[in-house]
């Protein structure tokens, strides 16, 4: 190892730091889910035909959730930065009032 870093080899991005990035992990999800689902069908007590069609209904009422929980994300992204455009508005609009009167203060006062 010792000898690795002597040598001006580059550092093993695994070791330490942050180990595995999302699509390794994402990769390994997927993977693990394909062996899962193989296993499930060659250990199923029902017929195949029986085991894809619940599989199938299963699959479709995931994508249902995933996709409502998507969509309450994006609602709620969405309402938070409204929420925050509208307050960065209203103090950009307190500013630009104070440095109007200011203005008016500056030409109307005599030196």
């Amino acid at each position: 190892m010792a000898d690795a870093k002597a040598q001006g080899s580059p550092p093993d991005p695994g070791a330490g730091g942050r180990g595995f990035g999302w699509t390794t992990f994402v990769a390994g999800v997927v993977v693990g889910a394909f062996i899962g689902a193989c296993i499930a069908l060659l250990v199923a007590p029902a017929r195949g035909m029986v085991v894809r069609r619940r599989l199938r209904r299963r699959a479709s009422e995931l994508g249902e959730r995933a996709g409502e929980g998507i969509r309450e994300g994006i609602d709620d992204a969405a309402y938070r930065a409204r929420r925050d455009l509208s307050r960065r508005r209203r103090r950009w609009k307190a500013r630009l009032e104070r440095l109007a009167e200011n203005a008016r203060e500056s030409f109307t006062d005599p030196m």
